[in-house]
C-alpha cells in the first residue's frame, strides 16, 4: 500500500504539467498559410504583402505579439536581426506580428513598433500588425482568450512549422533555444 501512495503522485505530474500547457500556435509540422499584415518597417514597409506567399521558399521565424513587453520582444528581434545580418535576406526573413489593440490608433500604434524598431537597430526584421478580428490570429491558432499567451514564436521552412515556442523569454535560455530552432531551418533549407 505505501508503494502505490508513493507511485501516485509521481505518475500524476507528467499529467498535471500537460494540462497547464498553454497551446499557441502551429504546432510542428503544419502547414504555413498565407496572410496579410501591414508592415510598418522592413523591406515591405508601408505595404500588406503576405510574407508568406512573397518569401515561399526562404525560412523564416514569426513572432506574434499579444501583451508581451516591448523589452523583451525587442531582445528577441534584436538576436533574429544578428541572424539575418550573418545570413542574408535571401536565406532567412523574420517578421514580428502584433496584434494591434482596439483601443489604439493605426497611427499611434505604428509610431510604437517606429521606434521599437529604432531603438534595437532592426533594419531587416520586419514589425507588422494584424487588427484583433483578423482571420490570420485563428487560421496560425494563435491565443487570445487566455490572457495567459504574450507571445508566440514559431520557426519554418518549406513552408512547414519546424518550432513553435509560447511565451518565449529573451534570456540566454530562451535564445539558445531559438537559435536552434534557427540553426535547423536553416540548415535543412540547404
Amino acid at each position: 500500500m505505501k508503494v502505490r501512495s508513493l507511485l501516485l503522485p509521481t505518475l500524476l505530474l507528467p499529467i498535471v504539467a500537460l494540462a497547464t500547457r498553454i497551446n499557441s500556435g502551429l504546432p510542428k509540422g503544419e502547414f504555413v498559410p498565407s496572410f496579410e499584415p501591414t508592415h510598418v518597417t522592413g523591406v515591405d514597409r508601408g505595404t500588406q504583402t503576405c510574407p508568406i506567399c512573397k518569401y515561399p521558399t526562404i525560412p523564416g521565424a514569426q513572432v506574434w505579439v499579444s501583451g508581451d513587453e516591448d523589452a523583451n520582444v525587442g531582445k528577441l528581434a534584436a538576436d533574429l536581426e544578428t541572424k539575418i545580418s550573418a545570413l542574408g535576406l535571401k536565406k532567412f526573413r523574420t517578421f514580428v506580428v502584433f496584434v494591434k489593440p482596439k483601443d489604439t490608433s493605426t497611427a499611434d500604434f505604428s509610431k510604437k513598433l517606429e521606434k521599437i524598431s529604432e531603438d534595437y537597430k532592426l533594419k531587416n526584421v520586419a514589425l507588422v500588425y494584424v487588427s484583433p478580428n483578423d482571420s490570420a490570429i485563428q487560421d496560425y491558432g494563435i491565443d487570445l482568450s487566455s490572457g495567459r499567451v504574450k507571445n508566440t514564436v514559431m520557426v519554418y521552412k518549406g513552408r512547414r512549422i519546424i518550432d513553435n515556442f509560447v511565451n518565449l523569454k529573451a534570456d540566454d535560455k530562451g535564445i539558445n533555444e531559438l537559435n536552434k530552432a534557427v540553426k535547423q531551418a536553416v540548415s535543412a533549407a540547404k
